[in-house]
């Protein structure tokens, strides 16, 4: 298997003069506007990198920050010991909440639950975005550095600090945090997954990223050179992978093949048009051909959802949660679907 890395800085370094990085830490992508926000720690900033490779600041004058997480059209930053949030469409902080932590640093959700680490602490916090409130979720007896929501197997994924550094995984029915893996790798910082549950983590021992298999039985070095490759971030719609590099202020994007989870091809996917992709739960989608028949195929290669139709271009998108999905029309053609809450 190949891997092809791109550097954003080579890529876009006409466009890079009036900003550029320092200290990035964090990256998350919202698909709507196919922009990158990038955390530039050193600086206080955080940056935007959009489709033309332009980077901008998009808010300024904060402590850190540091992780970073899209949910919907809000992007959530973790500042120091508070929780803030910012509106993606018009830049307008939206929240700016006391925790209490002595330093947040890593930062998924799932639905209304954002889940945030205290590296200091060696706690997670939970702040819910509907009441605006925030609990101890969990602690871990390791240094808690990025976090994951897995929405393959519906758990979190927290990787740590220090020697030997462990993963752990964290039922969210009860909270109860286990190690699956003492990886012998030092100083973990993030961890990206891709449509197939395989998992991506940089680890500062070795300047590297590392693949490992979606039962922690395999692992392999993928890519060295880094410079203290900070929280990575797995971007499913085009299996590209951001690396910001903390010690060389470089973000590197790596470009890996698809997994070809349940078994369909890049090639096997159609090319008539849907929209709107990514879509949500009760969304009307859109086909440039008549429907009779729809199932749904989730990355487990399970069929979640069939319906039956009288030929029509327009479908009820079934409840399903959010992740990738594939969608195959009148037993013929196959579009990969992603649905987001």
């Amino acid at each position: 298997m190949k891997y092809f890395i791109l550097c954003i800085s080579f890529i876009f370094s006409t466009q890079l003069s009036a900003q550029s990085y320092n200290g990035p830490e964090s990256v998350d992508y919202h698909p709507l506007t196919d922009t990158y926000f990038i955390s530039n720690s050193s600086a206080g900033e955080i940056l935007t990198l959009n489709s033309d490779g332009i980077l901008s600041i998009f808010a300024s004058n904060m402590s850190g920050p540091h992780g970073l997480e899209v949910v919907g059209d809000t992007l959530f930053v973790c500042s120091g010991s508070n929780l803030r949030a910012f509106d993606i469409n018009t830049g307008n902080q939206v929240v700016n909440y006391p925790v209490g932590a002595q330093f947040l640093n890593g930062i998924t959700h799932k639905g209304k639950d954002v889940y945030v680490t205290d590296f200091s602490a060696k706690k997670i916090y939970r702040y819910n975005i509907a009441s605006g409130n925030h609990n101890l979720y969990t602690s871990v007896n390791r240094t808690p550095n990025g976090i994951l929501y897995d929405d393959i197997n519906d758990r979190l994924m927290v990787v740590c600090w220090g020697n030997n550094a462990p993963i752990y995984e964290i039922n969210l029915s009860d909270s109860v945090s286990n190690i699956v893996i003492n990886t012998k790798l030092g100083n973990i910082d993030g961890i990206g997954m891709n449509d197939c549950g395989e998992f991506f983590i940089s680890a500062w021992s070795t300047n590297s990223i590392h693949k490992f298999s979606s039962d922690f039985s395999f692992n392999e070095n993928i890519q060295s050179g880094m410079s203290s490759p900070a929280d990575v971030y797995y971007n499913r719609f085009n299996d590209i992978l951001a690396v910001p590099n903390s010690s060389s202020n470089t973000v590197d994007f790596i470009q890996l093949e698809n997994c070809n989870p349940v078994s369909i091809l890049k090639n096997e996917l159609s090319h008539l048009l849907v929209f709107p992709n990514p879509t949500k739960s009760g969304n009307s989608l859109t086909f440039s051909e008549k429907v009779y028949s729809a199932v749904w195929i989730n990355q487990m290669g399970q069929t979640v959802s069939e319906q039956s139709l009288s030929g029509t271009y327009n479908i009820s998108v079934p409840s399903l949660k959010s992740g990738v999905y594939f969608l195959t029309i009148n037993a013929q053609n196959t579009y990969k679907i992603f649905i987001t809450k």
